[in-house]
């Protein structure tokens, strides 16, 4: 039984037996990804020419292989996948762009994480904290019928495109709002899109919200300008802020009478019990004050 050292070195050593012959002078590494609420070990075969490919989570097919998987069929696995998702052209033209920072501004985006579980990631990219919460920036390369991809944006980033913390932040906030504009809906009215009938609401006297955007981290779209206003107002005062996941957050407000401490533990509880580990916000809840225009965590 193979180590999961040598597990990984074994894939790396042999992969290229298992590809179309253009694969055959492919650069092959191991490097350590990170990402939000996530690290692991890749592997990636990039052929002449590329500039971006697509890291293959090992840890998976490790646990295959200790589930009975032969190396022989997780090789041939991991190699349909290389073949299956490529990256299109249209792709690798985006990450070209990268080098310009005029050229990829327009496709600056948000994302939101956790600050604690995500140190490693943080150590290596522009962060804006927002109480136990962290802001980064990444580049939208695009989507195709099976595949989408983005870039953290990471301080050699900065350095190369010559530009501030704040100049990368005020054009990352603009763009986000461009190209995935925030979403506030009322909970009563997805549950009932998703359940098929309006038994599995929640009361019309809790309007409870869900705020939103297409694509990843969604739960970033609450800070963009404008929308703790929105809410407030949605909620006629002040609020709780509920991170369910950083797909979402769930706005209360605080006139329904919830107690903070109820909240806290059914979030935490969801964390625990039905949120994947990858998709975990935060533990906390947060409260929104009206008058004085402050997110707080709630005690």
């Amino acid at each position: 039984m193979m180590s999961f050292d040598e597990f990984t070195e074994s894939v790396a050593r042999r992969i290229r037996d298992y590809l179309p012959a253009e694969y055959a002078d492919s650069e092959v590494s191991l490097p350590r990804i990170r990402k939000i609420n996530r690290n692991y070990t890749g592997l990636i075969v990039r052929g002449d020419g590329q500039q971006v490919t697509p890291a293959i989570r090992l840890e998976l097919f490790y646990q295959d292989y200790l589930n009975g998987s032969s190396p022989e069929e997780i090789l041939q696995e991991i190699a349909d996948i290389i073949r299956r998702t490529s990256l299109p052209i249209g792709y690798h033209d985006l990450c070209s762009r990268l080098f310009s920072y005029e050229s990829i501004s327009s496709r600056l985006f948000l994302r939101v994480c956790g600050k604690q579980n995500n140190r490693e990631l943080l150590e290596r990219a522009p962060y804006h904290t927002v109480l136990d919460l962290a802001l980064t920036c990444h580049a939208y390369l695009g989507e195709t019928e099976d595949s989408r991809a983005c870039v953290l944006v990471t301080h050699d980033m900065l350095q190369q495109w010559h530009i501030s913390k704040a100049q990368l932040f005020r054009q990352a906030f603009r763009s986000s709002m461009e190209l995935m504009p925030a979403e506030i809906r009322p909970m009563r009215e997805i549950l009932r899109e998703n359940c098929g009938f309006p038994d599995c609401a929640p009361p019309e006297e809790i309007p409870m919200f869900v705020i939103t955007r297409r694509l990843w981290g969604s739960a970033a779209a609450l800070f963009y300008p404008g929308v703790f206003e929105e809410l407030s107002s949605l909620a006629d005062g002040d609020y709780y802020i509920l991170p369910s996941s950083v797909n979402e957050c769930i706005m209360v407000p605080k006139s329904v009478g919830s107690d903070p401490f109820c909240l806290r533990q059914m979030v935490r509880e969801i964390n625990r019990s039905i949120v994947q580990d990858c998709e975990i916000l935060s533990d906390n809840i947060y409260c929104y004050s009206s008058k004085k225009k402050r997110l707080m965590i709630a005690d």
